[in-house]
């Protein structure tokens, strides 16, 4: 029995390709499939699990193309609260689709191989036999086992922190390969995941204190008012709190799992001083071939402009504001 999930949920692809049961998935993020693709992926599947984060238009045409075809569908949001609109696409019976939005927010391999037994069972009639949702039995934060790379104990040491989510889905290939070329450098790699950086736990503080630098792609904002840390928000959103009080230098790392990647107004934060322009330039040519890059804002420096492949001006035509429409969060700042 082969089951399709379709998840803009890299963490569920991940836990999906983990999970080991009777009954397999297939998997794929649909922002990155043509709707050409559909037809092919579907082929050969019983039932197809979509997850959206953004509600329906976030894939409207690939909902309907799924929903006009003859499967079972269940259509769930990729948030911890279910979705009654979305859930009211699905073709099985909301209590079905209930359930299977539990398995999803609890997340990892395990509850992904429940699922897949869950749905095998409930609507395809197969007689599998399944457990329950269940949280993962993970604690706040851990350490990733990594071998000795032959550093002596007083080659810098450099913290490697990571998200849970990834470490309970089997996605840690990009912090084993950091490792490895900082053991290649001659450091030393201190792996660790965790939760979140709010509310850090003193052990944890403590972990990343034996490290002489941080390397984190857990978001390092941790303020008093989080939900505000953002472009516009409350400037003290942007605190690293406790992990600042280490007196370490932190490096805020991105991980991505596209091919193109969008650097809004980021001409800015070169024309103010606060990153180094050749510093940019040398990153963005020394790049992999198959990464793009697209750099929006105004006033680009000059060495940007020259290193850069296509170079546009915009020029307004007509805009809400000219209307009265004030500037709303998240599209104007």
């Amino acid at each position: 029995m082969l089951l399709l999930l379709l998840s803009t949920s890299d963490t569920d692809l991940m836990s999906a390709r983990s999970a080991d049961g009777p009954v397999s998935w297939r998997y794929a993020n649909p922002t990155r499939l043509s709707l050409s693709d559909l037809p092919g992926l579907c082929e050969g599947t019983s039932l197809v699990v979509v997850r959206l984060l953004g509600g329906r238009r976030a894939w409207d045409e690939g909902l309907d193309q799924l929903l006009a075809g003859t499967r079972p569908v269940v259509v769930l949001t990729g948030e911890q609260a279910p979705d009654a609109e979305l859930m009211g696409l699905s073709t099985v019976p909301a209590g079905v689709a209930a359930q299977a939005h539990a398995y999803l927010a609890h997340g990892g391999p395990a509850n992904l191989e429940q699922l897949a037994c869950f749905l095998s069972d409930t609507v395809l009639l197969t007689g599998e036999g399944f457990d329950a949702p269940a949280p993962a039995p993970a604690p706040a934060w851990g350490r990733l086992d990594h071998p000795d790379g032959g550093a002596p104990s007083d080659a810098p040491s450099v913290a490697v922190l990571y998200y849970r989510a990834h470490h309970m889905s089997g996605n840690t290939h990009f912090v084993t390969t950091l490792c490895e070329q900082i053991d290649k450098a001659g450091g030393r790699p201190l792996p660790i995941w965790c939760a979140s950086l709010r509310d850090t736990q003193p052990e944890l503080l403590a972990a990343l204190g034996e490290a002489d630098v941080i390397v984190t792609t857990v978001l390092a904002a941790g303020g008093s008012t989080p939900a505000k840390a953002q472009a516009g928000g409350d400037e003290s959103a942007w605190d690293a709190g406790a992990l600042a009080a280490l007196d370490r230098p932190v490096l805020q790392g991105l991980c991505l799992t596209s091919d193109l990647y969008i650097l809004d107004e980021f001409t800015y934060p070169m024309k103010w001083g606060w990153v180094d322009v050749d510093e940019v330039v040398q990153t963005l040519v020394g790049r992999p071939g198959h990464q793009h890059v697209v750099i929006t804002g105004r006033d680009a420096p000059p060495e940007l402009i020259e290193a850069a492949d296509l170079v546009t001006e915009m020029t307004k035509v007509k805009h809400p504001m000219d209307a009265g429409q004030k500037g709303q969060r998240g599209i104007e700042w």
